[in-house]
């Protein structure tokens, strides 16, 4: 099973995020804390933070998505740190298709090489 854990034995700030994607759903575990963690949710049209309780044992919490939203990022600050995040499990993952990003790329090239043809067409011509 997946473990998220700190070198220095309390996991304090963990952010996650699919670079370029989104996601419906995140359900995360951290275990063994103390205090409470600050958890701040980046949504593709708004932004939600929360207070959430930590203690000994299993913390589960699950943060999801509803009316058309998708999560960009989930952010959990902990100023008195958990052991470790176990079993984080992120669902209806959606990343830019490869050719989505290859036509991007060739618009983009497109309009390159469309601006050197207008440049070279400006540019005065010398005569002897």
């Amino acid at each position: 099973q997946a473990k998220v854990a700190s070198t220095d034995g309390a996991v304090n700030n963990l952010t996650m995020s699919i670079p370029g994607g989104s996601f419906k759903d995140f359900i995360l575990n951290p275990e063994d804390g103390s205090g409470s963690a600050h958890v701040t949710v980046v949504l593709n049209d708004a932004t939600a933070t929360f207070d959430y309780d930590l203690g000994n044992g299993n913390n589960f919490l699950t943060i999801v998505a509803s009316n058309g939203e998708y999560i960009l990022s989930v952010t959990v600050d902990a100023a008195g740190g958990f052991k470790d995040l176990k079993q984080p499990r992120i669902s209806g993952a959606a990343a830019p298709e490869p050719s989505t990003i290859a036509l991007a790329l060739v618009g983009v090239a497109g309009l390159g090489l469309g601006g050197l043809r207008r440049l070279r067409r400006r540019s005065p011509v010398a005569t002897a």
